[in-house]
């Protein structure tokens, strides 16, 4: 888990990072599922430039997720979602 001032820090910067993500992939973002507190991860609903519906999900580095893109990749979208984009792809 993420020391205190870790996790501050990724706060601080969670909407600006939204927002050049939302930019560079034109996404229409929607309100986060979810409570106001963030646990893990901001997630919520968006529309793509497409008109397609996608997630978009920004996850606070830790030890579970180390490996959630690549697991992502495996599995393809069965019996998981499909990844559209990683920010690790670029």
């Amino acid at each position: 888990m993420m020391e205190p001032t870790e996790r501050a820090s990724w706060l601080a910067r969670l909407a600006d990072n939204r927002g050049a993500l939302a930019r560079r992939w034109s996404l229409t973002i929607q309100s986060p599922f979810g409570r106001e507190d963030i646990g893990g991860a901001w997630v919520a609903p968006v529309i793509c430039r497409d008109g397609a519906s996608a997630v978009l999900k920004l996850a606070m580095p830790h030890m579970e997720a180390e490996h959630e893109i690549e697991g992502l990749r495996f599995w393809n979208g069965d019996p998981t979602v499909s990844k559209r984009w990683s920010s690790r792809d670029e």
